[in-house]
């Protein structure tokens, strides 16, 4: 015995894939086969097969596999060719040409300036270390460490407006969440004070 409410869900059920309370709200139960009007673009997302995932997974190990052969090679031949051919000359012309004053003042130059242009200040550090001794080797090298950082941020404070603008027009969404930290790590209060 089937009352009218009953049998009008079963009806709605056929024709729609939806059930009806008696309150007249709509319950889903599962997917219906007509197209959602609302909604027409949305469909579900394809599920990658196994041979397009294990076609990914195969370019990456290549991919690791080729990155690993090049860092063994440029380790285990590239390095040393560097290091015999052109680190050491430079380090002998650079221990023989100059005096101890001049060399100090060079060493601390190498130190400030090699950050600002992106190239390695090890060598500079090394070569203080052996000439000077760890006292004043290690005065050298603080120094002129010292003075390598505080370029940049003079730089990036002298041209700080045009980053400003540059990332404000490249990234405006992402600007406007992140400039404070990004930018100027320093919180503004304490700048003002």
């Amino acid at each position: 015995m089937m009352t009218d409410t009953s049998q009008e869900l079963v009806k709605d059920s056929d024709h729609t894939g939806h059930h009806t309370r008696e309150d007249g709200e709509y319950i889903r139960l599962g997917m219906s086969d007509e197209p959602n009007p609302i909604l027409p673009h949305v469909s579900e997302p394809p599920t990658p097969s196994k041979s397009k995932s294990s076609q990914r997974w195969t370019k990456i190990l290549t991919l690791c596999i080729v990155i690993g052969l090049v860092v063994f090679i440029s380790i285990k031949w590239v390095l040393p060719f560097l290091f015999k051919k052109v680190l050491y000359p430079m380090m002998k012309w650079e221990a023989t040409a100059f005096g101890r004053p001049v060399l100090a003042l060079v060493l601390v130059g190498s130190l400030a300036l090699f950050p600002v242009f992106l190239i390695p200040s090890g060598p500079s550090m090394w070569l203080a270390g052996m000439i000077f001794g760890y006292g004043i080797g290690f005065v050298i090298i603080i120094a002129g460490t010292t003075i390598g950082m505080i370029l940049p941020f003079f730089i990036g404070l002298f041209f700080r407006d045009r980053i400003h603008v540059r990332i404000t027009l490249l990234y405006p969404r992402y600007y406007e969440f992140h400039h404070p930290i990004l930018l100027y790590p320093i919180p503004s209060n304490l700048m003002r004070a």
